[in-house]
């Protein structure tokens, strides 16, 4: 097996994971609505589970977004660049989230 399969094969599971983190979030949700409306007694734990698995939600599937270039873009002024001028607009973009990955990643340690 190629490496890009195996890279393309672990994206495609982060975005599972990531799938299910969503789906775990809706129908905690749903069991917390149904039990304070219908039970009178809410989940103590659903609001801080819920938080936990959007960030997971968010951090699993951002992998998959960069790697496919899903995510969403704002070329206004990249559109109006020439071709030398746009790439060194995208490689500094990259640089600025490099350095802010990295800074984030540092202040969580």
């Amino acid at each position: 097996m190629s490496t890009g399969k195996i890279f393309d094969n672990l994206l495609r599971g982060l975005l599972i994971l990531s799938s299910l983190a969503g789906l775990g979030m809706v129908l905690i949700v749903l069991l917390s609505v149904f039990q304070r409306y219908v039970l009178k007694s809410p989940l103590s734990f659903s609001e801080e589970l819920v938080g936990l698995l959007l960030c997971s939600m968010l951090f699993l599937s951002l992998p998959y977004i960069s790697s496919y270039e899903k995510h969403v873009k704002i070329s206004l002024v990249v559109n109006l660049l020439s071709g030398k001028a746009k790439l060194f607009a995208s490689v500094l973009s990259s640089l600025v989230m490099i350095i802010f990955c990295c800074w984030m990643l540092l202040e969580t340690i």
